[in-house]
């Protein structure tokens, strides 16, 4: 819901309409409030605090910051404080690992690690903690959760979770079949937002920009990136004084206005080149900050099926 509203609001200023933009950041602010108020513990989130009754439930949920996933995926920056965040997630990293066990939803036939969907560190619970939605693990939560701790910097904890979950399904012979309710379950195909957490990828198809900042391997990398018009190839390699990054295009196109990628040092000069038959040089400005090197093209780049596009610095 709060990333929703910012999202909304960013869609407001996107098409121009300023008292949409206004009315769904009051919302949203307001709303960001009273989620921390009711529902912050110290630690993280709980499951609901009804202010009518007073009732409360301190369960630990696995996707309580699943709105903040989403605004990762945005480039919408922190809905909600960015300490709280990291605590919250950390704590279900924690809390809600737990080992297979009998009365776990059709995992039975499993064995291993897994991070179910509610835990109680501090007791309450209101149903049993083993056996239900609650008490079992739903790999497509899993999964989101996985991209959500590499968003936020904690890379081994997101593939050992990402791990614990392959071993599981592999084991049962059931690499590819998911079940939560019922089998081929879709919520699991979230898997591809580790590849999007993994790269730093973001595209911005209205403004024709892309960016990529690997947590991955950072020094070596090489990854396929989507886009919604096309996909293809992108590498970063460290050598030295020297970084080099390319994208090529396998299928479609891909039209550039600007380009994030990241360095670990300012760049004193900064080559660009459309590869295909042969080399053609592309005038871009760039700007450095805090790591992240900014390319713009003085007019947008189209990169073909087959093109390449090379940057050295």
């Amino acid at each position: 819901w709060l990333a929703g509203l910012r999202a909304a609001s960013e869609m407001g200023k996107i098409v121009g309409d300023k008292e949409m933009a206004r009315r769904y950041e009051a919302l949203y602010r307001k709303a960001r409030d009273s989620f921390i108020k009711e529902l912050w513990n110290g630690e993280y989130f709980i499951l609901y605090h009804d202010v009518a009754t007073g009732r409360k439930d301190e369960c630990c949920m696995l996707d309580q910051m699943n709105g903040q996933w989403y605004a990762n995926m945005l480039d919408l920056g922190y809905i909600l404080p960015k300490d709280m965040v990291k605590s919250a997630i950390t704590a279900c990293y924690k809390y809600n690992r737990k080992p297979v066990q009998e009365g776990m939803w059709y995992i039975d036939w499993q064995k291993g690690e897994c991070w179910v969907n509610g835990a109680w560190p501090r007791g309450g619970a209101t149903v049993p903690e083993i056996g239900g939605q609650w008490g079992s693990p739903w790999t497509g939560t899993e999964y989101m959760f996985a991209s959500l701790l590499i968003y936020e910097g904690m890379v081994k904890e997101g593939l050992e979770v990402v791990k614990a979950v392959y071993d599981r399904y592999n084991y049962a012979g059931l690499t590819w079949n998911h079940i939560e309710c019922g089998w081929h379950y879709f919520r699991p195909m979230d898997s591809l937002t580790i590849l999007l957490a993994l790269q730093g990828f973001s595209y911005d198809a209205g403004k024709a920009s892309l960016t990529l900042k690997p947590r991955f391997n950072p020094q070596n990398h090489t990854s396929p990136f989507i886009v919604p018009t096309g996909w293809g190839i992108f590498s970063q390699e460290r050598k030295g004084e020297k970084q080099i990054n390319s994208l090529t295009l396998k299928r479609g196109e891909l039209v550039l206005s600007s380009l994030r990628l990241q360095t670990d040092r300012k760049p004193t000069a900064v080559l660009v080149e459309k590869r295909a038959k042969r080399a053609n040089k592309i005038e871009a400005k760039f700007s450095w900050r805090d790591g992240e090197l900014l390319l713009s093209f003085k007019t947008p780049l189209t990169l073909q099926m087959g093109d390449r596009l090379y940057i050295e610095m």
